[in-house]
């Protein structure tokens, strides 16, 4: 009868464990649509929503397997979930929420680091896959070698624990990649940077569970000695976390996008600067020399497509309709949309196309003026356009260079809010939630 009930109870854990799982996936497409983050209002629904799902969903999963239920344990789960939607709340009103693209602008950064990155985004989700499956086996073994007792209610919880700290590592190398991509935009760098540090408040509060789990090491467990050690050690780790996974990937993103912006500007102004020289003053040669520069601007775009797959895939996607697509592409045609106009490699690619389209105006115009004073007199004002064009260039160059206070904002908000939130993480832990249940 006893074998028969959990029994029972493993199917139970079984089916709600594939509707977390279910909903998990489901939650993920959704953040996919166009229109997920249209409004703050939605995004922030879909944030409440993800953190009911999971951690309440991993509560369940141990009452269903040991029958231990805290509502301080859920309250604080839910509780550092909050915290963590306010400070993202907080910091994108500082720096601007109004312009919602850049969920769209990361889910294409994301496909793009699946195409460029193939074998090892596949081996990632491999690793997921084999999390997902592995857990209920561990949890399943556990549950039918031992009796209810405190021992099983440590030994699932620990699993649980296992489970969530593995799938946020699988994910890690997706999201430091996003963050330092050269290819993003700064305001959109900046937003994921901001849910990232949003993210890391119930983080730091499920390391301070896995402290408390496994015994940190030499940790004993004892209230006199918890406070101090646990808060100074997750503490540690938790800053080492957001430095290694957070900040310096983010520095690592802004270096390398301004240095290809500034490869580009460098590319564009060099080349307007030698079609004003072949142009003024106009002699035999101008029209030679301005098709000589068209020649560079042809192996430019050679080089750049031939360097970058997602400008070949970009093109595709210009001409094609989403519906034609294949179910799993379809999300990708209007993050690609949102992408184009915010993407150093796509304004490079429209600069350079007009300034060929410009060449081959100029050289139209001049070969159809009869007289030598009216070639001059049209080689001096095409010399003004690209002249103009080129200070343009400089004035685009300046704001897009200019600095950014958000890595020092998010530190100081990281650093504020944890040091608030951690202080008393400890203790009412210890000594509400898990001694009870070690003792029961």
């Amino acid at each position: 009868m006893e074998l028969a009930i959990k029994i029972l109870f493993f199917l139970l854990f079984l089916a709600t464990y594939g509707g977390w799982a279910y909903a998990n996936h489901h939650l993920s497409e959704v953040v996919k649509r166009p229109d997920a983050a249209a409004s703050q209002p939605k995004l922030v629904l879909l944030q409440e929503l993800q953190a009911i799902i999971n951690y309440f969903g991993l509560l369940i999963f141990v009452f269903l397997l040991s029958g231990f239920w805290n509502w301080t344990l859920a309250i604080s789960f839910f509780g550092t979930a909050q915290i963590g939607i306010l400070v993202t709340l907080a910091l994108w009103t500082i720096v601007g929420a109004a312009e919602q693209k850049w969920l769209a602008r990361a889910l294409w950064a994301g496909y793009e680091f699946d195409i460029k990155y193939r074998f090892f985004s596949w081996t990632l989700v491999a690793l997921a896959c084999l999390i997902v499956v592995g857990y209920p086996i561990a949890v399943g073994i556990a549950y039918f070698r031992h009796a209810l007792s405190s021992e099983l209610t440590v030994t699932i919880f620990q699993y649980t624990l296992v489970m969530v700290v593995l799938l946020a590592i699988v994910i890690l190398p997706v999201s430091i990649a996003l963050t330092a991509s050269p290819n993003l935009d700064e305001d959109t760098r900046s937003r994921f940077l901001i849910s990232q540090l949003g993210g890391l408040i119930p983080n730091a509060f499920i390391i301070a569970l896995v402290f408390v789990a496994f015994g940190g090491g030499s940790f004993q467990f004892s209230k006199e000695n918890l406070s101090a050690k646990l808060l100074l050690e997750v503490t540690a780790v938790v800053l080492a976390f957001f430095a290694l996974t957070m900040i310096i990937p983010y520095l690592l993103g802004v270096r390398f996008a301004r240095s290809k912006r500034k490869r580009f500007f460098d590319n564009q102004k060099r080349l307007l600067s030698e079609l004003e020289d072949a142009l003024e003053p106009l002699s035999a040669g101008s029209i030679a020399g301005l098709e000589k520069v068209k020649v560079e601007i042809a192996r430019s775009l050679d080089n750049l497509q031939a360097g970058d797959a997602m400008l070949g895939i970009a093109s595709k996607l210009d001409v094609v309709d989403a519906d034609e697509l294949p179910p799993a592409m379809q999300p990708v045609v209007p993050a690609y949309r949102a992408t184009r106009d915010t993407d150093a490699r796509f304004r490079y690619l429209d600069d350079l196309m007009l300034l060929m389209s410009n060449i081959d105006t100029a050289i139209a115009e001049l070969r159809a003026k009869s007289s030598e004073d009216e070639r001059v007199k049209l080689a001096q004002t095409w010399s003004r356009v690209f002249e103009k064009r080129r200070e343009r260039l400089d004035e685009r160059q300046k704001t897009e260079e200019s600095g950014s206070v958000v890595p020092q904002l998010a530190f100081s908000g990281a650093s504020i809010v944890l040091s608030a939130a951690l202080g008393g993480v400890g203790k009412t832990l210890w000594e509400k939630v898990l001694l009870p249940a070690l003792h029961q």
